[in-house]
């Protein structure tokens, strides 16, 4: 009988619809069929350049390739740009990179967006970037690029080729920088990661080569004109990181022990620098006795300084043994024991999380002096602003309950100078996080908001003064 019903319903539907169609028909209208489908397209790819004279637009059909388009707003300038997406102005208005994805070939527009603020393509074709100065039209097309940038004051444009062999042992691969004004380009092999200080006064990069010839970190003095090496070695270096002002640097710099999984790495550091007072500072985990057995500083934390540059918050992970390999079949089968606290499927999502979990960390340049600060129950840290103080969640009372209003969990203040931990609150749903300035911790429980002096440990409820 059900199974009747639906036929029947379904015999209507298509009634209605055929009707529909033959009315609109006779009406003079046009009746959409399926090849009319891949005609439609959605907009894309809109901004505004920063002085509000420019905006881009994109058209990406259901079936086809991107057309970009850029309008002078109080003119009539117009440029298309055909398979263009992934816009992206200087911070002076006057250039737009544009990648240049490759065509298609009739099947779904658009692609994965990647590095630089292009899209990517499917097939075997290389992404490209257009330069376009807008004033006069003018271009320029960089070919096989993994990713491209302005820097922050819009005078340079950096184009990262792709790396050539996909499965080498080393990351590098050309860097091409422009200076907009004055149209010289360099052209930097191997180079690995790079970035501009804040004034965009230097220029700093690491090189990852073949066998290590050159490996290193560099810096270029844009005003000046010169180059020199900061530190050189047959290792790998990650993790390039300025401070807010771009006036210190860090980075690690390491290389993988036979049969271990992971990268054994030393802290460098650099204050002043390009100063009359630049000082090298150098961690190394391996002499120092108070570092914890079985760990390393892992890449995978990246690194973050505190805003008197003093230290630096990083993360330590497990070094294991790579497992053996085996011929042995692999059993299909997935297993979920009853005291986990995540269902297996859970498990299998956050698998990669897992994987590249690592426990925060602080290291003073003073000394250099190395503190753990997440650990055991804690394994989640977040840190105020100016790194004064670390607030470590613990959610393992509470795992497995299911609450209204966000997940429980105790809150404990972790001094950043000594590690000392102190419980602020527990039980709380509603965390909202602290000041700007790092002396208040603001949080909801009970239906009413407090307020937390870090210093002290006096509280305020705020919905009582209101």
């Amino acid at each position: 009988m059900h199974r009747h019903r639906s036929s029947l319903f379904l015999s209507l539907f298509t009634l209605l619809i055929l009707a529909q169609a033959t009315n609109i028909s006779a009406q003079g209208g046009k009746v959409l069929t399926l090849d009319d489908y891949p005609q439609w397209r959605r907009v894309t790819s809109t901004s505004i350049s920063p002085d509000g004279n420019w905006m881009t637009y994109g058209y990406r059909p259901n079936e086809g390739n991107d057309t970009l388009y850029v309008e002078l707003l109080d003119g009539s300038t117009r440029y298309k740009i055909p398979l263009g997406s992934g816009p992206s102005f200087s911070s002076d208005s006057h250039w737009l990179a544009v990648t240049i994805s490759p065509p298609r070939n009739g099947v779904g527009g658009g692609g994965r967006r990647g590095q630089g603020g292009g899209a990517g393509a499917s097939g075997g074709s290389t992404r490209k970037v257009k330069l376009l100065e807008l004033s006069t039209g003018s271009e320029q097309i960089y070919e096989d690029i993994a990713g491209s940038s302005f820097s922050d004051d819009g005078k340079y444009f950096v184009v990262r080729k792709r790396q050539v062999a996909n499965d080498a042992d080393y990351s590098g691969a050309d860097l091409i920088v422009i200076d907009l004004s004055n149209d010289v380009v360099q052209n930097i092999g191997n180079v690995a990661d790079y970035a501009f200080n804040d004034e965009v006064s230097m220029l700093v990069y690491t090189v990852d080569a073949a066998g290590g010839t050159g490996n290193g970190v560099y810096l270029m003095d844009l005003e000046q004109g010169t180059l020199k090496p900061l530190d050189t070695s047959g290792e790998h270096y990650s993790q390039l990181t300025w401070n807010e002002e771009g006036t210190a640097l860090a980075v690690l710099r390491g290389s993988k022990p036979d049969s271990l999984e992971q990268m054994a790495n030393t802290l460098l550091a650099w204050t002043d620098i390009g100063g009359r007072r630049q000082k090298a500072v150098i961690y190394d985990p391996s002499a120092d006795a108070s570092f914890p057995d079985g760990m390393v500083l892992s890449e995978l934390a990246g690194l973050g300084w505190n805003e008197e540059s003093t230290m630096l918050f990083t993360g330590v992970k497990e070094q294991q043994e790579v497992p053996p390999e085996s011929d042995d079949p692999q059993a299909d089968v997935d297993v979920w024991h009853w005291a986990d606290v995540r269902v297996q499927s859970v498990q299998m999502r956050q698998a990669s999380r897992d994987r590249n979990f690592t426990w925060a960390s602080v290291i003073h340049l003073d000394g250099p002096r190395f503190l753990q600060l997440a650990g055991g129950d804690i394994r989640s840290v977040t840190f105020t602003d100016d790194g004064r103080w670390g607030i470590g969640r613990d959610q393992t009372p509470y795992e497995g309950m299911i609450a209204w209003g966000g997940s429980k969990a105790d809150y404990y203040r972790i001094d950043t100078s000594t590690g000392e931990m102190t419980l602020m609150v527990e039980n709380l749903g509603r965390a909202m996080g602290t000041s700007p300035d790092g002396k208040w911790y603001l949080y909801l429980k009970d239906e009413r908001v407090r307020v937390r002096n870090m210093e002290t440990g006096v509280e305020t409820d705020l919905t009582e003064l209101s």
